[in-house]
């Protein structure tokens, strides 16, 4: 009897909860998601175990990304750092499998991303932070909210700065610092201020009075009554860093200074630093102080000390310069007592710390440059794209609602002739977004830049120097064709530049030659502006089919001219076999584009504009292409 009951009972509360579920919307997750779902709800635990039955009630519902995303949090704040990291990730990997990117769980994708990213960065896996931080910023422009962005470029700054990228790490935090509400916090106004000023004060970027600025206006700030003092230890022993080449007197006073104030706040840090790291710091700074006052049985004693936390093994570009000091001074207390036999050892360890820290701090910049123009390449691809379906729908609208009022009004002829004219109009604009879909694609070649970087990395062990002028070249070439690409026309000068990055990337990479670009003096390289990536194909031509197949010295001469009717004319001549000695049947989708481009200039089929003179019918004895440009005079 009482068996029967209690089946009856569980009867009626689960018929209860199915009706309850049973006309569940996808509107009623969206509010419930909104408004219950916070962490910072008190019933929070309990809301997303109701979310989590509201979703079970309909497979067809979407917010399961939100969900573990929000439950994922929870365990953050909690400090269960291992639960959240599993549960964002399964709300990256659900949303990903996702054939409809509904806006709740897509929206959620920043806070995954963003709490990843601080997660990795405080397990010190600094590329894999900054991959996340970038996402999160890409979704941030998807969905724009003023409170999370200058959270969102903080955490990318400090990625960067522990990566090595010094400007771009200042570039972020000069624009967080532009934000006046996350500034009017004291705490994160010293935190931006102390980073800013700690980037300069190594003269990274060759602006030692920028360091300067910031670290005595972070030492004012914190000591006005009310300041925040958690980081004024770290702003003494920076400038106590920027003064010791400059002036000893002043590093011992600001390093005693740091000391002091380490004591005083041991045991209330904040600021943008693990504990262990002060501890570290404390011990470096007591190394120097001791090598200076004579005591160097302390100054090896803190300088081991502070070594044995490292394990010889810096993480970023901060412990690297802490155990880089430790060395230093280590050696040189050694050297002063005389045990030269030690001294040398650790100079040797200290050589071979800081060779192995360049060599992966090399690997990861050519990593972040990749990263970041493939991040680049796609957030702007995405954005036109967009505006251009916009535009189109809006152009169609416009043709839809003419064709209807010519309908009513009965005028069909009018009808007729208006709409062949709009859809003339349209045809031509849909052809224009073409061409330059297609220029954005011929513009560098992905096997070009892997050919680039494997040259790269090649050359880190045997021409380090060689590696790094590379990798600023293909950085300062991409940078130029992502800028030029969205104008229809540019400087002669900047055309100049991104020819001469080019030539110069080919040189280093494929075979060696010569090359010269003549521009004549009446000719302004300034208020004169022609179509960008046009002398380009023409140049990668001469390399590839020309100098390419030389056995002696390649030679290649880009030269600039005044045409006639207000045009540019510009030769580009090779000593290459010539054109009749070149068995190459494939036409260059770059010479193809080119045509299509130059027609649309100049609104005729006329070859005119590109000519091809053998070196047997040259004097001087060169392969020439003439090419005339339209020309805009500012």
């Amino acid at each position: 009897m009482n068996k029967l009951r209690i089946f009856i009972l569980l009867m009626v509360v689960s018929q209860t909860l199915h009706s309850q579920f049973n006309d569940i919307t996808q509107l009623d997750i969206d509010l419930f998601a909104k408004d219950s779902i916070s962490h910072r709800n008190p019933n929070h635990r309990k809301n997303l175990s109701y979310m989590k039955t509201m979703l079970d009630s309909n497979r067809k519902l979407y917010g399961r990304a939100e969900y573990m995303t929000k439950l994922a949090t929870s365990y953050f704040v909690n400090n269960q750092l291992d639960s959240a990291v599993f549960y964002y990730n399964r709300a990256i990997d659900h949303h990903a499998n996702l054939s409809l990117k509904y806006h709740l769980d897509d929206k959620s994708m920043k806070e995954a991303h963003y709490m990843l990213s601080r997660i990795t960065h405080k397990r010190k896996n600094y590329e894999k932070a900054l991959k996340h931080g970038n996402t999160a910023l890409f979704y941030e422009k998807k969905y724009p909210d003023i409170k999370w962005k200058p959270y969102l470029l903080t955490l990318v700054a400090r990625c960067n700065h522990s990566l090595g990228s010094y400007r771009k790490a200042s570039e972020l935090f000069l624009k967080v610092a532009e934000d006046s509400a996350y500034m009017s916090s004291a705490r994160n106004r010293s935190a931006v201020t102390l980073r800013l000023g700690i980037i300069y004060s190594k003269n990274y970027l060759n602006v030692t009075d920028s360091s300067l600025y910031y670290l005595k206006k972070e030492i004012k700030s914190a000591l006005r009554p009310k300041g925040f003092r958690n980081n004024l230890p770290f702003a003494y022993a920076y400038l106590g860093s920027f003064f010791k080449e400059r002036n000893r007197d002043s590093a011992m006073a600001y390093y005693k200074k740091s000391l002091q104030e380490f004591e005083l706040n041991r045991h209330t840090f904040g600021g943008p630093y693990e504990p262990t790291t002060n501890e570290i710091s404390i011990l470096v700074i007591q190394a120097y102080v001791s090598l200076q006052e004579g005591n160097y049985t302390e100054t090896i004693h803190s300088a081991e000390t502070a070594i044995g936390f490292l394990n010889s093994e810096a993480q970023n570009s901060d412990e690297r310069d802490m155990i880089l000091d430790a060395y230093s001074y280590l050696l040189e207390a050694y050297e002063k007592l005389g045990d030269y036999e030690q001294a040398n050892k650790h100079l040797r360890i200290r050589e071979t710390i800081l060779k192995d820290f360049h060599k992966k701090e090399l690997q990861s910049k050519i990593e972040n440059l990749t990263v970041e123009y493939e991040t680049r390449e796609k957030v702007e691809t995405i954005q036109r794209l967009e505006t251009e379906k916009s535009n189109m729908d809006l152009a169609y609208a416009k043709k839809r609602a003419q064709l209807y009022l010519s309908i009513i009004v009965a005028i069909v002829v009018v009808l007729f002739l208006f709409g062949a004219f709009k859809w003339r109009n349209l045809k031509g604009r849909l052809q224009k977004v073409s061409l330059e879909q297609r220029l954005l694609l011929s513009q560098l070649n992905p096997h070009f830049i892997f050919n680039v970087l494997q040259n790269v990395i090649s050359m880190i062990d045997n021409r380090p120097q060689q590696a790094q002028k590379l990798t600023s070249a293909l950085g300062k070439l991409l940078r130029m064709n992502l800028e030029n690409s969205r104008e229809d026309f540019v400087d002669i000068r900047d055309e100049i530049k991104a020819l001469n990055y080019y030539m110069e990337i080919y040189q280093q990479t494929v075979v060696p030659f010569s090359f010269k670009i003549i521009l004549p003096e009446d000719l302004d390289s300034e208020s004169n502006r022609i179509p960008p990536m046009m002398v380009q194909p023409l140049v990668e031509n001469a390399i590839k089919h020309g100098v390419s197949s030389l056995k002696e010295q390649g030679n290649i001469i880009v030269e600039f001219s005044k045409g006639g009717n207000g045009h540019l004319a510009c030769a580009v001549k090779d000593n290459g076999p010539g054109f009749a000695g070149n068995n190459s049947n494939h036409r260059s989708l770059g010479l193809q584009i080119l045509l299509e481009r130059a027609q649309k200039y100049f609104k005729r089929k006329s070859p005119d504009f590109l000519r091809f003179i053998d070196k047997k019918n040259n004097k001087e004895g060169y392969n020439v292409v003439l090419l005339q440009l339209p020309m805009l005079n500012d």
